[in-house]
């Protein structure tokens, strides 16, 4: 799959791409008799999932360190689930009475099913809420990491100190660690969160353990899964997408492999290269030992 990863890249790239215009999917199905090239297939196949490519989530540099954001994932006392839910509760409320009193707090969550996905995040300050659904081609990861993006997005207005409640403990240290080699989702929200560091006093993500009777947590779990069906965010990264088209090509070769036409045209299976091939396929080297035989008189 290396050459749709290239593919979806370069798409990702948009105009920055000079291969952009070349890979840009068809706005019509091509019929010719002759092979088409690769990225014509992978075009259609694009077309065929239903994704517009203008919402592929582009590549930005690592989130770098700043003073302004500061991460807690397993320090504070109720980052734990070895406790009981009781206890991880009063915890939490007393470790945010002590500590978060005046600052602006705001919880995302994220929920997939196999007919849709949805996000979820809620300003408890300002009671502002923001929910909706994402392609269902994301993976739970890069949703979560949206929920965090519509917040940061939508959210976060006012100069003051903000805590972002998160129970995605792989998203937020996926944050914390950015570099180059992270998801493009992760780099994504790093930019974003970068754009509006400079308008805030500071921001805190914390890791909260779901389904723990928090408070914050239980509200936008529960707004993730209520949530329309109408799209809040139509961003997919390329790898989810990739991930899809692998499956919809493994898709179609099963259904080839049902066929009935799949043992008559043996020459197209996948296995081809291991088929016995015909002994008129040596002809051309016993061509070319027969013309370097020396003539006899």
């Amino acid at each position: 799959m290396l050459a749709e990863r290239f593919f979806l890249k370069n798409l990702s790239l948009g105009e920055l791409s000079p291969l952009f215009h070349y890979l840009c999917p068809l706005t019509r199905r091509l019929r010719l008799r002759k092979p088409v090239p690769l990225s014509t297939r992978l075009s259609e196949q694009i077309n065929k999932l239903g994704i517009d490519i203008n919402f592929l989530i582009p590549p930005h540099p690592p989130l770098q360190k700043q003073e302004k954001i500061r991460f807690y994932l397993d320090t504070l006392p109720f980052q734990t689930k070895t406790y009981s839910n009781s206890v991880i509760q009063t915890l939490f409320n007393e470790y945010k009475n002590l500590y978060w009193k005046y600052k602006i707090i705001i919880a995302t969550d994220a929920s997939k099913s196999n007919e849709n996905c949805s996000i979820a995040s809620k300003n408890f300050t300002t009671g502002v809420t923001k929910a909706g659904s994402v392609s269902n081609y994301n993976s739970i990861f890069t949703s979560e990491a949206l929920a965090i993006l519509t917040a940061i997005n939508n959210l976060i207005n006012d100069n003051q100190h903000y805590v972002l409640l998160s129970d995605s403990l792989s998203v937020l240290k996926a944050l914390q660690c950015s570099n180059i080699h992270s998801k493009s989702v992760i780099k994504f929200l790093g930019h974003e969160i970068y754009k509006i560091i400079g308008n805030i006093q500071s921001i805190e993500f914390v890791w909260t353990p779901g389904h723990a009777g928090i408070t914050e947590n239980e509200y936008v779990d529960s707004l993730a899964r209520k949530a329309p069906s109408s799209l809040i965010s139509q961003w997919i990264s390329h790898e989810n997408l990739l991930l899809s088209m692998k499956n919809y090509i493994q898709e179609v070769k099963n259904e080839w492999k049902n066929s009935n036409y799949y043992h008559e045209f043996y020459f197209l299976n996948e296995n081809r290269s291991q088929l016995q091939k015909p002994a008129f396929n040596h002809a051309r080297n016993d061509v070319y030992f027969l013309g370097t035989m020396p003539k006899t008189s």
